[in-house]
């Protein structure tokens, strides 16, 4: 594949041999369009991808408690701040958690759930340890009906009948046992596991966090997916605790560079920290091509990227091979028609 500059335009030969060697891959493409179209325009122009890679710490405190059982308690000492306490650093961007009980902060304090006492009473039962019998709903007899053969009168023989019977519940008194207690009439508090008492501690949250933020810069009529798709020429990358102030480029890239640090750099410092910071701009060259092909209008084709990739929406097709393939699907669907036909028939 040939290499093409995104400075300077292509000459008519390079986009004849780029639309011929793209023509060839293409089942439907006219083969040899590059020598068959007639040239009237070649633009370059560029477009720029920018990106850039910031990777943050960001450090919160929150009170935590867990059940206290007794244990040690360290409340004395000044308590550290949230940014006196070390931790490793990722030498690369990514996205990390990591919990840290600040030392010197403790306090026990009784459980509010329970009121200190451990337990709480069972709702379900409210606290008597039984709830009503869900067969006889606490009446200690149920009704049911029963099938009977009793004597026909005057006539011989026997008739069935169903009739309500009034019977007495095994339950004994209409309760049981609660099943959401086992008949204890309390509950265990979860909040304190039964201690009564919970152990608060400053709790210090480190969030290592990598943020990309980008902007695509597309000055031409190409979709930008397309564009996207390849890889470009990288003209600037630069790694720094953080980047600073950019020009060198178009002023477009320069500005859209600089709203890129801007925002990165825009933190809280009592929460956030900036550890380090990635730039790549990318660029890739792009042609669009006027042309004409047999009585055509003007049409348009974008020669794209250092390999010289060929976006042509609008190029002709060959019609010949295009009804070959049409008509070729369209005759094994009346085939496979006709034989679903004949195999319900014979099935008849």
């Amino acid at each position: 594949m040939n290499t093409i500059k995104a400075t300077t335009d292509l000459n008519p030969e390079d986009v004849r041999n780029l639309v011929n060697q793209w023509s060839s891959k293409g089942v439907f493409r006219v083969r040899g369009l590059g020598d068959k179209i007639q040239l009237s325009e070649n633009q370059s122009k560029s477009a720029h991808n920018i990106t850039l890679k910031t990777q943050y710490e960001e450090r919160t405190v929150v009170r935590s408690g867990v059940p206290h059982d007794g244990g040690p308690v360290d409340n004395f000492g000044t308590p550290p701040g949230p940014w006196d306490i070390a931790s490793e650093h990722p030498a690369d961007f990514t996205d990390r958690e990591q919990k840290i009980v600040l030392p010197h902060t403790d306090s026990v304090e009784s459980c509010a759930s329970c009121g200190g006492k451990g337990k709480l009473k069972c709702l379900t039962c409210q606290g008597t340890g039984k709830v009503n019998c869900p067969k006889c709903h606490g009446s200690g007899r149920y009704s049911e009906y029963e099938t009977r053969m009793v004597p026909n009168v005057g006539r011989p023989g026997y008739t069935q009948k169903r009739e309500l019977v009034h019977k007495m519940c095994t339950c004994g008194g209409g309760k049981i046992l609660c099943q959401s207690c086992g008949g204890r009439g309390i509950h265990v508090c979860k909040d304190c596991q039964g201690h009564g008492a919970l152990k608060f501690s400053s709790v210090l949250n480190v969030l290592f966090r990598a943020v990309s933020l980008n902007h695509f810069i597309n000055p031409s009529a190409m979709p930008d997916q397309v564009v996207q798709s390849i890889p470009g020429e990288i003209l600037h990358e630069d790694r720094a605790v953080r980047i600073g102030n950019f020009t060198g480029i178009t002023d477009e890239v320069d500005k859209c560079t600089r709203d890129l640090i801007h925002k990165s750099q825009t933190i809280s410092e009592q929460t956030q920290r900036i550890l380090f910071q990635q730039l790549r701009i990318q660029r890739v060259p792009i042609h669009a091509v006027s042309y004409q092909y047999a009585n055509s209008g003007t049409k348009r084709l974008w020669i794209y990227g250092s390999e010289g990739h060929v976006y042509a929406p609008d190029a002709p097709v060959t019609w010949k091979k295009l009804l070959k393939f049409i008509g070729i699907g369209a005759a094994c669907v009346f085939i496979i028609i006709l034989l679903i036909s004949f195999h319900w028939g014979t099935r008849k």
